[in-house]
């Protein structure tokens, strides 16, 4: 498959989460339908609330949708099961913005390493080297495979999270909001490391977050997500300079230095 070819399609997905204790429905995607091609990077913008991170575990198979479509190479996304299921599981990772949520605080780097490692079939014999190349292609040295969660930084332990999702050879990686809770000056090393294993790996991106700069940054193409349904897609650059939709415009004009006023 070359640069450009879709590799998933998503058609008038919706998903609407029951109320409880009195509390109304909560519709949290509506009618969404988008493209991911092949080596690219796709951005999804929108404040919280706007069911970028329902979209995200849609896509990992977190949790299902209410109607509508999701395929990944001709494989259907809502309804996989078992070999399916597996070959859904190494084509599409995911890195939350809390890694320590996926993360048993009781095991170490190695330990969480070698579960990713057993799905991927990484030869047994060559188990131990894999851990370390694993490691160094994020920039973090094996010495910490034997560590534990807490003992690394916040920025160490997206690494590690980002390591434990390339390990299974992904095609696919679902970024959702993985830097946001990190100082800026860490947001640009992972930022620059996610777009070097891009580049050396073919990888296509879904990248999730609320920060519209970053967004820009790292995508080929843009949406723009409100209240479940998507009010704007397009060139990322294209839609900075001339947005067409109000709410597009109050997030643009909310970025500082944009010198941007919405209408």
């Amino acid at each position: 498959m070359s640069r450009g070819d879709v590799l998933l399609s998503v058609e008038h997905l919706s998903k609407t989460y029951r109320g409880q204790g009195g509390r109304p429905a909560h519709k949290a995607l509506d009618d969404v339908s988008l493209e991911l091609r092949a080596s690219e990077t796709l951005g999804i913008v929108g404040e919280s609330g706007s069911g970028k991170s329902t979209l995200a575990r849609v896509l990992v198979r977190l949790t299902g949708a209410d109607s509508g479509r999701a395929d990944y190479c001709g494989v259907d996304l809502l309804r996989a099961r078992g070999a399916d299921a597996l070959f859904l599981t190494r084509q599409i990772q995911i890195v939350f913005q809390d890694p320590n949520s996926s993360m048993n605080p009781r095991r170490t780097i190695r330990q969480a390493l070698l579960e990713a490692a057993r799905v991927a079939e990484h030869p047994p014999a060559d188990i131990q080297g894999s851990l370390a190349r694993m490691m160094e292609a994020v920039g973090l040295s094996r010495e910490k495979l034997d560590a534990y969660p807490h003992q690394l930084s916040g920025g160490q332990r997206q690494r590690v999270a980002i390591a434990r999702a390339l390990a299974v050879s992904p095609r696919v990686v679902v970024a959702d909001e993985c830097v946001s809770a990190l100082d800026v000056s860490v947001q640009s090393s992972i930022l620059n490391l996610m777009l070097e294993r891009q580049r050396e790996l073919g990888l296509a991106y879904v990248f999730i977050s609320h920060d519209l700069s970053v967004v820009h940054h790292m995508s080929d193409r843009m949406i723009v997500m409100r209240s479940g349904r998507i009010v704007e897609a397009g060139n990322p650059s294209e839609i900075m300079r001339n947005p067409q939709d109000p709410y597009t415009r109050e997030l643009i004009a909310s970025v500082p230095g944009s010198g941007f006023r919405a209408a």
